[in-house]
């Protein structure tokens, strides 16, 4: 690669990561990141007792306090991989074993509120009618469309 090409191809992701900071910046301000962590909290209130380990008793004060002290998609990106992971294979579809590992990788990867929108209405979709609440069956039609909002 010569010099001008290399400098073009520096320049260009430097554009893209700028690009994806001002989006972040701008996702921020506008008040989407208390409402994506408003549909995490939604959800996970609406998950059974019966549908998580045990040891998620012990763990949901810290959780709590980290979703809600988030100030970054991505923190709240680790906790939903944390809820996630605490949820047994008796909670999602059986689908979810194949479709897990990606999701994983998104998860870890994602630094935008529509990426962790996306990622929450995955989690949602995979979830089994017996793992949540009987209220999620009415809570349910306007938290998806508040977080598809957030998902474009």
């Amino acid at each position: 690669m010569t010099t001008t090409g290399r400098r073009g191809w520096l320049l260009g992701l430097c554009a893209a990561a700028f690009a994806r900071a001002t989006r972040v910046e701008a996702q921020l301000s506008f008040g989407e990141l208390p409402r994506l962590r408003g549909a995490l909290l939604t959800f996970e209130q609406h998950v059974r007792w019966s549908a998580v380990s045990p040891g998620w008793v012990g763990q949901r004060p810290g959780w709590l306090l980290a979703v809600n002290t988030a100030t970054h998609p991505g923190q709240l990106a680790r906790q939903l991989l944390q809820l996630e992971t605490q949820m047994g294979w008796g909670s999602v579809q059986p689908s979810w074993r194949q479709q897990r590992p990606g999701w994983v990788a998104a998860v870890r990867g994602a630094g935008t509120v529509n990426e962790v929108a996306r990622l929450l209405l995955a989690l949602e979709g995979a979830t089994l009618w017996s793992a949540v609440t009987p209220a999620w069956r009415g809570a349910r039609p306007g938290w998806v469309r508040q977080v598809q909002s957030l998902a474009q």
